[in-house]
């Protein structure tokens, strides 16, 4: 595993601190779950968070690209230290469409 997507996924997971969020190491990256669902990924020291109601939020702030060659669409926050550096808004913006995420029924986000 390489260093930027150890840190990437140590910063989101410190966003994440008001959830029950954990990681596991997967692929080369690392796989983040809320609730024991997948939530997002991390690789290449970016983060690839899963779409979900919350779309609209999301799309004030950041963009959609792949995790990899054949992904799907997901919330890309770049390497760049997005997750340390998300403002008040942001944080509260990821932990919302990440907790409906996790809540929702499995084919209905």
């Amino acid at each position: 595993m390489d260093e930027a997507t150890r840190v990437a996924a140590e910063d989101f997971l410190d966003v994440l601190l008001p959830l029950d969020a954990r990681m596991k190491p997967m692929f080369g990256g690392y796989c983040v779950y809320v609730q024991n669902k997948v939530v997002a990924l991390v690789c290449d020291g970016d983060v690839f968070i899963k779409r979900s109601k919350m779309d609209a939020a999301l799309q004030d702030w950041t963009s959609l690209g792949v995790a990899y060659p054949g992904a799907r669409e997901s919330w890309h926050l770049p390497a760049n230290g997005a997750c340390r550096s998300a403002r008040p808004y942001g944080s509260r913006t990821l932990i919302s469409s990440l907790s409906i995420r996790a809540l929702a029924p499995r084919d209905s986000v």
